[in-house]
């Protein structure tokens, strides 16, 4: 290298402009010679500005999970000026064995002599610190694709970070309807000044994609037919597409608890209604003398007043509504009289099933 450069910009009319020389040394001094030359004019005396480097500061990175189905990372700028900051993410199964980089796993020793792996050090500032140039750079070149063979959720963006700005959110960058229910993810995030230095990182463990629906009816099947007494007598069979668990009223007295079928979870004003033992994700309802269009009321009504009157999931969620079933007549193309147990409207919806055409 000569150790020094040289460069030509073009400035037309009077007033300041500015040029930006990028890839210093930091800490260090240099001189730079400026000279002018018009279109027909001797070029200018030369002018020369002496100025220091300093190091390049790294950005302030943050990152959390502020919802079962949120991700979000912020940046501010670690000087006092505006910075502007490349950002990548990635976002991996955290099971080993190749689901994410096996990176994330090694250890390196921390400032108090411990180790820890590179995943857990990322939790807070440990890894920016006690890491070397050369690991940082490794994680950094799996993030942004380079030598990296993981499949996983990549994105790069440039931020702005504007002067006295505390810190810049980025947030519904994640489409959680495309990861697997079920499943535990982690995520990492980094950050590096455009103007050099080292990135800096962040991870997030425990991500998951949580079903925030209710249970839904699959299907609902009446076995049975009108006596002579012109009444109904059957069996009419509700299945869920998960499992069911009710709720306590009082969230003091604890979370949601698996459904136990009573009785007299199924009422009717019209008839008689009986539910009969079946498995965590079925309701089975015994129906004798009941009449066309009567409606049949389902509620938990284990601990009576203690717990919602809906069924909720595993998770806690559910639409805050009762389920009621009607009883009605049906006559297909040939003629033929079935008789069908139906969804009776409210926040429920179709007919004998919510997930058919789902």
């Amino acid at each position: 290298s000569a150790g020094y450069r040289t460069g030509k910009v073009s400035y037309n009319g009077a007033g300041t402009d500015q040029i930006q020389i990028r890839d210093l040394k930091a800490n260090s001094k240099y001189y730079i010679y400026f000279v002018l030359k018009g279109s027909y004019a001797l070029p200018s005396a030369v002018m020369c500005y002496k100025f220091s480097t300093e190091d390049v500061v790294p950005p302030k990175l943050q990152a959390n999970a502020q919802t079962s189905n949120d991700v979000q990372y912020s940046v501010a700028s670690g000087t006092d000026g505006s910075i502007t900051v490349d950002t990548y993410w990635g976002l991996y199964l955290s099971n080993t064995g190749g689901a994410h980089p096996a990176v994330l796993d090694e250890k390196i020793k921390t400032d108090t002599g411990t180790e820890m792996t590179i995943l857990n050090a990322m939790k807070n500032d440990t890894f920016d610190r006690c890491a070397s140039p050369e690991k940082k750079q490794e994680v950094w070149n799996v993030l942004t694709g380079g030598g990296a063979s993981y499949a996983s959720s990549q994105s790069g963006q440039k931020l702005n970070i504007v002067a006295g700005t505390t810190y810049v959110p980025v947030n519904n960058f994640i489409n959680f309807d495309d990861l697997l229910l079920n499943n535990t993810y982690i995520f990492v995030v980094a950050a590096v000044n455009q103007q050099g230095g080292t990135p800096v990182f962040r991870s997030l463990q425990g991500i998951q994609r949580i079903d925030t629906s209710g249970p839904k009816i699959d299907s609902i099947t009446t076995t049975g037919n009108i006596a002579t007494d012109s009444r109904f007598y059957g069996t009419v069979t509700i299945r869920f597409d998960k499992e069911l668990y009710m709720k306590y009223r009082d969230p003091a007295k604890g979370d949601q608890v698996p459904y136990k079928s009573q009785k007299t979870d199924a009422q009717s004003i019209s008839g008689s209604c009986e539910v009969k033992p079946s498995d965590s994700q079925t309701i089975a309802i015994l129906v004798s003398n009941m009449q066309l269009n009567s409606v049949i009321t389902i509620i938990p009504r284990r601990d009576e007043g203690e717990m919602e009157n809906w069924f909720v999931s595993k998770d806690g969620y559910a639409r805050e509504a009762i389920l009621a079933l009607r009883l009605v007549e049906t006559t297909d193309e040939a003629g033929k009289t079935t008789y069908q147990f139906v969804i009776d409207g409210g926040a429920y919806d179709g007919m004998t099933s919510e997930t058919a055409d789902s």
